[in-house]
Order: structure tokens, then C-alpha cells, then sequence
């Protein structure tokens, strides 16, 4: 996948930002991977539940605490945010 500067490889499981690799824990890459799989429309919390963490049992705040290091990897050079948005 490519979207602005950033180019997630799914067959070596890794994020690149202008060609500068950007960790990201298993389960967050799983997590962009999907987000990125269904790109143009929201995504719901029991459908990350679901797909992501295969019904396993955990928190909302274990789902928010991973799209906060989606976002930080992310981050634009510049500092400012990159394109995962939130809908409340």
C-alpha cells in the first residue's frame, strides 16, 4: 500500500516513510493493514474487534491505545499528523 509518503509492505510486514522504516508492534500493523484494506469508509470498534483481534477479549482501551501508535508512526516529517482520522 502507498498513500503519501508512507509504503506499508504486508509481504515483509513493515511501514516505510520516505524509505525510513517505522516500527510498529504486531498487532498495530495488523490494524493498519486492515484500516488501509477498507480506506474511504469508518470502521467500526466491533469490527476491529472482530478482524484485528479476532474476538479475543480486551479492552476499548486496548484498541485506542493502538490507534495512538498507529498515529505515531504515522506522523508526518513535518510534525503533523498523518492521515488515520477518527469519528466519533
Amino acid at each position: 500500500y502507498r498513500f503519501g509518503p508512507f509504503t506499508l509492505r504486508t509481504d515483509h510486514r513493515e511501514l516505510r516513510c520516505d524509505d525510513v522504516v517505522r516500527p510498529l508492534e504486531r498487532r498495530c500493523f495488523d490494524l493498519l493493514a486492515y484500516l488501509l484494506r477498507h480506506a474511504g469508509r469508518v470502521v467500526s470498534k466491533e469490527e476491529l474487534l472482530e478482524h484485528v483481534w479476532m474476538n479475543r477479549f480486551v479492552t476499548m482501551s486496548v484498541i485506542a491505545q493502538s490507534v495512538l501508535k498507529v498515529r505515531k508512526a504515522l506522523r508526518l516529517p513535518n510534525g503533523q499528523e498523518g492521515p488515520l482520522r477518527t469519528v466519533h
